[in-house]
């Protein structure tokens, strides 16, 4: 497991962000068995945003994109560009030293080999699915253009028969 964290300050916050990098064993729990099906990537955010004016502080933990993690908000209100979570309004100088922040521990914290090869085998993963995905609508496609009544075997088929 690899970790590292920033601190920042402003005028009115301190702001704390940790990035951790983790492969960990996939588990299956069911019906009392733990079973190991593989390894997973563990990588995520931790940020804690504390205000010194108000004397509350702010946590949220995810990937980059996930729900609560700081995002660009077009309904903000007037001084604040983006949004932490549903409570949390960040002025625009907040906004970009965590963004800065969280670019800078990812260029830090380097993914390990075993990550690189679990992320490019989830990516094979998908590429493959929609693949299958493409195949099968084509073939349910071509089932339903059927007229249903086949002269070939004299039964209500899809069209698929050798008869």
């Amino acid at each position: 497991m690899t970790t590292a964290t920033r601190t920042s300050e402003t005028k009115n916050s301190k702001i704390t962000i940790k990035l951790t990098r983790n492969v960990t064993d996939k588990t299956a729990y069911s019906d009392g068995y733990n079973t190991k099906i593989g390894r997973e990537v563990a990588e995520y955010f931790d940020i804690a945003l504390h205000s010194k004016e108000y004397g509350f502080t702010k946590r949220t933990s995810g990937k980059r994109n996930d729900y609560g993690m700081p995002k660009l908000d077009p309904d903000a209100p007037a001084g604040a560009v983006g949004r932490m979570g549903d409570q949390v309004w960040l002025s625009r100088e907040v906004y970009d030293i965590i963004i800065s922040m969280m670019d800078e521990l990812e260029v830090e914290v380097p993914k390990t080999d075993e990550q690189k090869q679990i992320e490019a085998e989830e990516v094979e993963r998908k590429r493959i699915g929609e693949e299958n995905m493409d195949r099968m609508s084509k073939e349910h496609a071509a089932r339903q253009r059927h007229p249903g009544w086949c002269d070939k075997c004299n039964s209500y088929c899809y069209g698929d028969c050798e008869a």
